[in-house]
């Protein structure tokens, strides 16, 4: 049989509780065959862990030998310990409280795939297992670096429907996926004083948490890719500023967010390099911020099929742009967009805009009643069209529109059409009227 140096440091994995132990040697082996070992390599000082990649609860009762010879095999600097509940939660009290008395420097994956059974909820409830809060009150997470993927998929079968409040410090680094896919958790509150360069992307994505009331500090975070996306939040508490204009990637932030409603006050104002690509798209419900500012060089698709959204704030212009996929397909409650602005194009760098805009159907027209260009842009070099078939726009909108549109230029003629067809004005438009955009050199689709 291996030493237990040997078996420590092949596997990094440590077994309290556990009665079998999987993959020592290529083999199953029962744990209690190798405590003798591992206690004898403890006193004699062979044995320091450093870094497990599991560390595995079971349900062995532990002695006060137990526990004694744990902490001293710890080292008292901080371990490293991936996935440290395995698959389980299903351990007593005092395996609990050995966890206070080691700092962790690696709480990636914590709980991942933890669940909870009809009998381990029953023993939580007569207060035989810890709960879960209680658990991350004995974890000493001052100098932990890695925190992400901390609850992924964590799941107790909705048994318990925790709230769960966690300190995260400067020392912390990456957070990315930390609520993942996370179904049990409902609430989550604390100060989250994160590190510069922290990696938040996907915190939230895809889980069952409805209120966030964290503080969390931004102040040099510039990417927040996927942070919310599909997960079940409603409020997003003030705590979390977005408008400190340090931000220039929020794709998909807010997407599939089918409960949010106020959305918190973003400012984001980068000149290069910067994304806002379906930050919304398949959130149907959201209110911006009517100070919210937005412009960004990427701009796919930012609320796509966001059926319930009617009001643009002013400040969401887009005018640096350079792409405009879908900006605002499938948005057919939204009733203006004003000044409207590619002000930043050149004829080298020319706007990819099929289906920017709404549009109804032959049986449902979309809200739309306005749309208007900032005055001054440069001429629409081969923009791929403007389409707005099926909305609300009466006659005098329309000549609205075709005043405030640029000069169009190129020799693509598809690229420089503009479709009003089954608009309620179009029939009224006088041939003056349809002269001011044909004047400026495009094609109109009655």
């Amino acid at each position: 049989m291996a030493t237990a140096k040997e078996i420590i440091e092949r596997n990094k994995q440590a077994w309290i509780g556990v009665r079998t132990a999987v993959g020592i040697d290529g083999e199953n082996k029962p744990v209690e065959d190798l405590i003798p070992i591992i206690y004898a390599a403890i006193n004699k000082q062979d044995v320091k862990i450093t870094n497990f990649d599991y560390l595995h609860f079971g349900d062995r009762q532990q002695t006060v030998e137990d526990i004694t010879n744990w902490n001293r095999l710890l080292p008292a600097d901080g371990i490293s310990a991936k996935y440290m509940f395995g698959s389980r939660r299903d351990f007593n009290v005092t395996q609990a409280n050995i966890l206070a008395n080691y700092k962790i420097k690696d709480g990636s994956f914590m709980f991942a795939n933890a669940t909870f059974n009809d009998d381990l909820f029953m023993l939580e409830m007569e207060g035989r297992l810890p709960t879960l809060q209680s658990i991350i009150n004995l974890l000493d997470l001052t100098n932990a670096k890695y925190l992400n993927n901390m609850f992924y998929f964590y799941d107790e079968d909705n048994l318990v429907m925790d709230a769960v409040s966690i300190v995260i410090n400067l020392t912390t680094e990456d957070i990315s996926s930390m609520f993942y896919g996370c179904n049990s958790i409902r609430k989550v509150s604390g100060v989250w004083q994160i590190n510069n360069n922290s990696n938040l992307n996907y915190v939230f994505y895809n889980c069952k948490i409805e209120e966030l009331d964290i503080t969390l500090n931004m102040e040099s975070i510039t990417d927040i890719t996927n942070i919310f996306t599909n997960s079940k939040i409603s409020i997003i508490g003030t705590g979390i500023n977005l408008a400190l204009g340090k931000l220039t990637n929020i794709s998909s932030a807010f997407s599939g967010m089918e409960n949010l409603i106020n959305v918190p006050l973003i400012i984001m104002d980068n000149l290069y390099n910067s994304s806002s690509s379906g930050a919304f798209e398949n959130s149907p419900n959201i209110i911006l911020h009517p100070d919210t500012q937005i412009k960004t060089v990427w701009s796919t698709g930012v609320f796509r099929n966001c059926t319930g959204f009617n009001n643009l704030p002013v400040g969401v212009t887009f005018e640096r742009a350079i792409n405009f996929y879908q900006l605002f397909l499938g948005c057919p409650s939204l009733q203006a967009i004003n000044n409207f602005s590619w002000a930043g194009l050149t004829e080298l760098n020319r706007w990819y805009s099929s289906e920017a805009f709404p549009m109804g159907t032959l049986t449902v027209k979309a809200a739309l009643n306005s749309l208007t260009f900032k005055p001054g842009m440069n001429p629409a070099y081969n923009i791929y069209g403007i389409n707005i078939s099926n909305c609300s726009m009466t006659q005098a909108a329309l000549v609205a529109m075709f005043n405030s549109l640029p000069t169009a230029k190129g020799t693509n003629s598809a690229a420089k059409t503009i479709t009003i067809t089954g608009n309620i004005g179009v029939v009224s438009l006088t041939t003056t009227e349809r002269n001011i955009a044909i004047g400026k050199g495009w094609i109109l689709i009655l």
